[in-house]
């Protein structure tokens, strides 16, 4: 029987270009906090505005136990972008749940 994990068991390392690693290596940190930033309306919206109809606590909660993990991995595996990113974004979520909380 065959479930497809053939690929996952005998996947190879491909070789990259020095450069394209070196461009992406660097353009992560900024993909990466743009990904936060991306937030900051919503949480302007509820911390300025006082307003959080139509925003879900139990999504922003999941957002904050996937950043919760995502920073573990970053810090098991040594990975500095995966942890600024992660410790950004449970700031972010954070910031949004209890303002959520507060203001309902």
């Amino acid at each position: 029987m065959n479930i497809g994990l053939h690929h996952f068991l005998h996947s190879q390392s491909i070789e990259h270009h020095p450069t394209f690693c070196k461009f992406i290596d660097r353009t992560i940190y900024g993909v990466g906090l743009f990904g936060v930033a991306i937030i900051i309306p919503q949480i302007l919206k509820i911390w300025v505005e006082k307003q959080t109809d139509g925003v879900s606590v139990a999504t922003w909660i999941g957002f904050l136990v996937s950043s919760v993990f995502w920073l573990l991995y970053g810090v098991i595996h040594k990975q500095k972008p995966i942890i600024i990113t992660n410790v950004a974004a449970i700031l972010a979520h954070t910031s949004v749940i209890v303002g959520i909380l507060l203001f309902r």
